[in-house]
């Protein structure tokens, strides 16, 4: 029998005449038994699957099993109480009264033909804990618990015997079969008396009252540990044998005679983007153009015959690709001693590639080269020139065929300069030997001209050799006479502010000596602001020096504590109601004077813009130190650019928007890293990390 007009009744005797009951059964099995392709086995089991019939799942990396499901039982759980438990299995009625001891030399007789069946059979009640009023004696066997301790309540089947990972879906399970009044089969863990977990299946059905409530369940329970071990073995070998031939790069497969496809690995999936279920109902030629059929299949022959066999043939994707590939395969004998042809196929598109390699590169540079605003060439690797971009020639002014097979740096380009031309000889001659060269060379023009231009020199490999280089750049010349404006600006500013400092130190010094030789009846709070006035204009020039000249304007550096600068620079505030909080007892090398800078400006911040009452705060971080304040705080929107020079929202109060510039600006002369979030109390707070401290650490970092 062989037609895939297979009617499903016969598929289903096939599957029960096989005395499987509700144990899983292959495709390849039930085909064996109807004497069918497994093709057509598998789309029938399919069929029956899709009517409900059978339920299936996937087994492995590629394997798929079938099963006839507990509601398609036409037996039935045995029930302690015949009266309650029709022979359906469905609904029952409550049993007629009867009397006491009639009940119990039934249970007893009961009791002693169920003791002569596998596992045991149970009657419980519908509650956690699964609370047992009849338990066969096959429950010493299964359980290593006598059945009274069971029945008396002594020991919990649900509690104390049901492993606890497994509790909730075996309730979950019984009451989805209960609320739909059908038998159900499931399989859990059990722990025994000994502390042995044993695997078991049990067999459950309600039994029903007149008005449809849960009178009890029945059912029985048989251990399958065995059939479990036996099963978790067969798992193992086949995810065995599965990963070791998913890890072959090169496809894996096993055909019989006929061409069906018995085995195969992932890369058959991942090259032809079939799932595995559609592999499992394919045949070896659909992966495979109509015109090369005959080739394929005098390849199969030819391996049955002689035992090996190889062919080239393209591979077709199921999105219509070919793919060149080759397949070798032998003979073997599978273990029920058919004969089977066994074999890799291996992808040869780069064999194939690699015969139209420099072709391909041609191309390639041929489209490179239609880039005008890029300099580009091919040279060989003792420096040859092979081609050369139609920029690069108009730049020079000059025709292919006069640099074609000169050596690069004899080039017009760089005979201006023995130098560039020695500096460029030397880079090709890394480039053969595999470095990629990336430098900035002069380059000079058909008018004489030199321009800047940013060059590099790409090796090209084939197997690992360097077989020829690729030549390219860009003209920066403008970037670099932007550049060097931009230093001779900023070597102006620099100047500018060194002069500027000068020029207002001498005055500011001669101020301070004067007022220092004011008479002692001089007025005292106008000497103080004076004073003040000169120290404030002092300290413009330092934060302006290191604005503008960055490391430069930053002196010798010496140990500074940190607990004894802040406190310092917190005297020069003038907050009487504020306070200030230090917890933090670090050595930092800097320059004291510029430290002081720092504090002063975030002291004074914290003042301004929180209340006269604000609390400040230096304390330790686990790479550096913060202050912070329970002032209002920074919006998120203001925290990067707080830091910007002329930034300020306190313009009114004489503001001027250089602090934090020079706070970070002096943080990155130190190589600290500097940034401005919100404290605990809803302030500012500022925080200083990557910074170095000189002792070790006595502080609880925050």
């Amino acid at each position: 029998m062989c037609s895939d007009r297979i009617p499903l009744t016969t598929v289903i005797d096939a599957y029960e005449s096989m005395g499987l009951t509700h144990e899983p059964v292959t495709a390849r099995e039930l085909s064996e038994e109807l004497g069918c392709a497994r093709r057509t086995a598998y789309k029938k089991l399919n069929e029956l699957a899709d009517r409900g019939d059978l339920q299936t799942k996937k087994v492995g990396a590629r394997g798929r099993v079938w099963w006839r499901p507990a509601d398609h039982d036409r037996t039935t759980a045995p029930a302690t109480d015949t009266s309650e438990s029709p022979s359906d299995g469905h609904k029952a009625t409550p049993a007629a009264s009867a009397d006491s001891t009639k009940q119990t030399d039934h249970e007893r007789s009961l009791s002693t033909l169920l003791g002569t069946l596998p596992g045991m059979v149970y009657r419980c009640q519908n509650e956690r804990g699964w609370p047992m009023e009849f338990v066969s004696d096959g429950c010493y066997e299964l359980t290593g618990y006598e059945p009274e301790a069971l029945e008396r309540g002594d020991v919990s089947y649900g509690a104390d015997i049901v492993v606890d990972a497994d509790r909730t879906d075996l309730w979950t399970e019984v009451q989805t079969a209960i609320d739909d009044q059908e038998q159900c089969v499931v399989t859990y863990r059990i722990e025994t008396a000994t502390g042995n977990v044993r695997w078991v299946r049990e067999r459950i059905r309600g039994v029903f009252t007149n008005t449809g409530e849960v009178e009890a369940l029945e059912g029985i329970i048989i251990d399958i540990t065995d059939h479990k071990e036996r099963e978790q073995e067969l798992w193992q070998h086949q995810e065995y044998t599965d990963a070791v031939v998913d890890a072959i790069d090169d496809i894996f497969y096993i055909l019989d005679e006929s061409g069906e496809i018995h085995r195969w690995n992932q890369s058959l999936c991942e090259v032809t983007g079939y799932s595995t279920d559609e592999i499992e109902s394919m045949h070896a030629l659909e992966f495979f153009a109509e015109d090369a059929h005959d080739k394929i299949t005098d390849g199969i022959h030819e391996g049955f015959e002689t035992g090996s066999t190889q062919v080239e043939v393209d591979l077709v994707t199921k999105g219509g690709d070919q793919i060149p590939f080759e397949f070798v395969a032998s003979t073997l004998e599978d273990p029920d001693g058919n004969r089977m042809l066994a074999g890799v196929g291996r992808d040869i598109t780069d064999q194939k590639e690699r015969e139209r390699d420099l072709e391909r590169t041609e191309r390639q540079f041929e489209a490179a080269f239609n880039n005008p605003s890029s300099f580009m060439g091919l040279l060989d690797p003792d420096g040859t020139v092979r081609r050369i971009n139609q920029a690069a020639l108009e730049f020079a002014g000059i025709d292919e065929k006069i640099v074609r097979g000169e050596k690069f740096w004899e080039t017009p380009w760089f005979t201006h300069s023995e130098e560039v031309q020695a500096e460029l000889r030397d880079g090709i001659t890394r480039a053969a030997n595999g470095e990629y060269v990336r430098a900035e060379i002069p380059h000079q023009s058909s008018d004489g001209d030199v321009a800047v231009i940013d060059a590099m020199l790409e090796p090209v490999r084939d197997d690992g050799d360097v077989v020829a280089i690729v030549p390219s750049g860009h003209d920066i010349t403008e970037q670099k006479e932007y550049e060097q404006r931009l230093e001779a600006q900023n070597e102006r500013l620099e100047g500018f502010a060194s002069m500027l400092a000068h020029e207002l130190r001498n005055p500011v010094t001669i101020g301070q000596i004067y007022v220092h030789q004011l008479t002692a009846d001089a007025d005292e709070e106008a000497l103080e602001h004076i004073t003040e006035a000169f120290d404030r204009i002092e300290d413009m020039i330092d934060v302006m020096l290191v604005v503008a000249r960055s490391e430069e304007a930053v002196g010798e550096r010496s140990p500074v504590d940190l607990a004894e600068v802040a406190r310092a620079s917190w005297a020069t505030v003038d907050a009487p109601d504020a306070t200030l909080e230090v917890t933090i007892d670090k050595t930092v090398q800097a320059d004291e004077t510029y430290m002081q800078h720092v504090f002063r400006n975030l002291f004074e911040n914290a003042v301004t813009h929180g209340s006269p009452t604000v609390t400040v705060s230096v304390g330790r971080l686990p790479t550096g130190f913060y202050v912070a304040d329970d002032g209002s705080g920074i919006p998120a929107a203001d925290r990067d650019a707080v830091f910007d020079a002329g930034f300020t929202t306190a313009a009114e109060q004489g503001g001027t928007g250089m602090g934090l510039a020079f706070i970070q600006e002096l943080a990155g002369v130190y190589g600290w890293d500097c940034a401005v979030t919100e404290s605990a109390a809803g302030g500012a707070r500022f925080e200083f990390t990557d910074v170095a401290f000189d002792t070790a650490d006595q502080s609880n970092p925050q």
